[in-house]
């Protein structure tokens, strides 16, 4: 599995905006796993799980990582190909149904992180100490584009510093979503500048 995967086609980014498949990488991420397995775990029947796991495949997103014969059936994990996946800052910026589709694909990002948390607080995985190591913050900036432009880069690079000592082998793991977006200020834009009501809220997650 490659560290990162940069998106850079608008095709692979529509199909992130499917927030089943983006739930399919995520257990993918965990371990390599086959459809069956999938579809067991996320409650879904097998054939359209297998639909969504090709459709990610062909697109370079997943691959098959182990085969194991059983019976006269040939079993296939599947893995992501990238640990972490960012995309292209300017593949949104080309047409409109490219910032729709990256507007949803955050979307479905933080929804899946709100579900593991809900989850690992359910099964115990996240207790007193863990929380008391969690960052939670909303805030509103007023901020020059100068300084917007340094925090931005300032989070890129604090991130890549720590996905670069990524290591699975340590036992441990710390979950982030994280959405840093400008505003404009003044009248909103006309109904033409965006694909829907939400597109003025998301510039791009690490």
């Amino acid at each position: 599995m490659e560290p990162v995967y940069t998106i850079r086609d608008l095709e692979q980014l529509k199909v992130l905006a499917d927030p089943l498949r983006v739930a399919i990488v995520h257990h993918l991420h965990e371990r390599p796993r086959t459809t069956a397995q999938l579809a067991e775990l996320l409650g879904h029947p097998r054939n359209r799980l297998y639909y969504h796991v090709t459709e990610l495949e062909r697109l370079g997103l997943v691959r098959v990582v182990e085969t194991r014969q059983k019976g006269n059936l040939v079993e296939k994990y599947y893995q992501p190909v990238a640990e972490f996946f960012q995309f292209d800052r300017s593949l949104f910026c080309r047409t409109p149904e490219g910032l729709q589709a990256l507007t949803q694909s955050t979307f479905n990002i933080l929804s899946a992180a709100i579900r593991d948390l809900e989850l690992a607080l359910q099964n115990g995985r996240i207790g007193k100490e863990e929380m008391e190591h969690s960052v939670a913050v909303q805030a509103y900036l007023e901020l020059t584009p100068e300084q917007i432009d340094d925090f931005s880069q300032r989070l890129r690079a604090l991130f890549e510093e720590f996905r670069a000592i990524s290591n699975p082998a340590v036992g441990t793991s710390a979950h982030l979503a994280l959405v840093f977006y400008p505003v404009r200020h003044g009248m909103p834009a006309s109904e033409g500048d965006l694909p829907d009501k939400h597109a003025s809220k998301m510039q791009e997650q690490p």
